[in-house]
């Protein structure tokens, strides 16, 4: 896979060395293809005890989906990143993004123990051809900042559609986890075991991920999207002591407004933003829950301190 790599950033080079200045291609892109909006993200935890967890955050997207442009920027399906396509049809790249599977402290009583399973910033090399109905890609993630778990990777086919309306895109995904990978997450230590929890060291794995993502144009200044993904997990996963489920699901929602605010160097319309004024309103409502939980002692079970109950602390706070 390295090799592969290598080869990638060499043919990636060669576009961008052939195209004469990638500086001045990227100065005259048009930004105002892209929306910017907001998105809800959730998704199922395969952890014993473990509950589904959504959040919030803005993002960037298009108009039109990736499978049917040329565009060397990708912002699709959790991937950031950069491509090139060339007119038969292959298509490199590079692309990183955050992997959300992890530990926290919902895990049943019995768990409470083990180490923290943390998110991942990952990093992968793509490759695709996509001159079919049925559209192939290749990406190898590796983790970016730590060394825990290994490499994963994911095979995906995918058949695109366009409407006037936007665009509907089914796919089917090959999950493949290395061992180092179901080592780290789905893994028992010896430092871990104990009475009722033995060691497990799960060997390399392959899921299947079944998902489907659309977008529909409100109008042409608003963008809805949805997509929603069913995955089932491998033996290797499912036989751990800390998971409890076969498969997990996820899904997510995001609503987008394009007003054209990016200007090109060349433009000689009105000034950006006139005269006005400008008044908003926010409002975050947060919620605090603190436990500590003291461990077994002379077979015991776990005594659990509920901090907020104990201090007297209102757990809800509006701002």
């Amino acid at each position: 896979m390295k090799v592969l790599t290598r080869i990638i950033l060499l043919l990636l080079a060669a576009p961008a060395a052939y195209a004469g200045s990638i500086l001045d291609y990227i100065r005259d892109y048009d930004l105002n293809d892209y929306a910017l909006g907001i998105a809800y993200s959730v998704s199922e935890s395969p952890y014993a005890g473990g509950t589904s967890s959504g959040f919030a955050y803005p993002y960037l997207t298009s108009f039109h989906h990736h499978a049917f442009t040329d565009d060397w920027l990708i912002l699709t399906g959790g991937d950031v990143g950069v491509r090139w396509v060339n007119d038969s049809g292959w298509v490199l790249g590079a692309v990183t993004r955050i992997r959300t599977e992890g530990t926290d402290n919902t895990l049943l009583d019995e768990l409470a123990d083990i180490d923290i399973r943390k998110w991942r910033v990952e990093a992968a090399p793509l490759i695709g051809w996509r001159r079919w109905p049925v559209h192939f890609e290749l990406k190898w993630y590796n983790e970016i900042f730590s060394s825990f778990g290994g490499p994963t990777t994911e095979f995906r086919m995918s058949l695109p559609r366009e409407h006037p309306w936007g665009w509907f895109v089914p796919a089917v995904t090959l999950v493949h986890n290395s061992a180092g990978f179901n080592q780290y997450y789905y893994g028992i230590s010896e430092s871990e075991a104990r009475p009722g929890l033995d060691t497990y060291d799960p060997d390399a794995s392959t899921n299947v991920r079944v998902g489907v993502s659309t977008g529909y144009a409100i109008n042409n200044r608003w963008l809805l999207s949805v997509s929603l993904n069913h995955e089932w997990l491998a033996s290797e996963i499912s036989d751990s002591p800390i998971v409890d489920k076969n498969s997990v699901w996820s899904g997510n929602i995001g609503i987008a407004y394009n007003n054209d605010i990016f200007r090109r160097r060349d433009y000689e319309g009105e000034p950006f933003r006139s005269a006005g004024l400008e008044f908003r309103v926010g409002m975050y409502n947060n919620r605090t829950d603190s436990k500590i939980i003291q461990r077994p002692v002379d077979g015991n079970p776990p005594e659990e301190i509920d901090v907020e109950d104990v201090l007297g602390v209102n757990r809800r706070k509006s701002i």
